[in-house]
């Protein structure tokens, strides 16, 4: 992959971030390998502005629920050979959200490398 490729689908992913609604405020918790999708969406949070913790591979689920929970991570980023924990760890933050919110999960396959999470966390008025 040259520059210019990699800059093009970092640019691509920072446009269909906003169309998604990130912002600034929004943290990215990456739980992937070190690849070429991980630098993309390095690159794409640089771009924004937007914060990113980066997640070791290797993380279990309580790492991972530790990481996510301390950062207040709103969108995960995950391998696909990590997804399988990403889930777990996300269903457990989901259940240990107190009554008093609401959520919603949405997953976006982005390629065969990479998936996103996006957790929705309103208060309720």
């Amino acid at each position: 992959m040259t520059t210019n490729q990699l800059l093009s689908k970092a640019n691509n992913l920072a446009v269909a971030l906003l169309k998604k609604g990130i912002t600034k405020s929004d943290i990215i918790c990456c739980h992937s390998e070190n690849n070429i999708p991980y630098a993309i969406l390095i690159f794409a949070a640089h771009f924004l502005g937007i914060t990113v913790t980066s997640a070791k591979p290797k993380n279990n689920i309580y790492e991972l629920e530790n990481q996510i929970i301390n950062s207040g991570s709103t969108i995960v980023f995950t391998s696909a050979t990590n997804a399988h924990i990403s889930e777990k760890v996300l269903q457990k933050v989901m259940f240990r959200l107190l009554n008093g919110f609401l959520y919603s999960m949405e997953i976006t396959e982005l390629s065969h490398h990479l998936m996103t999470y996006s957790i929705h966390v309103m208060t309720r008025n």
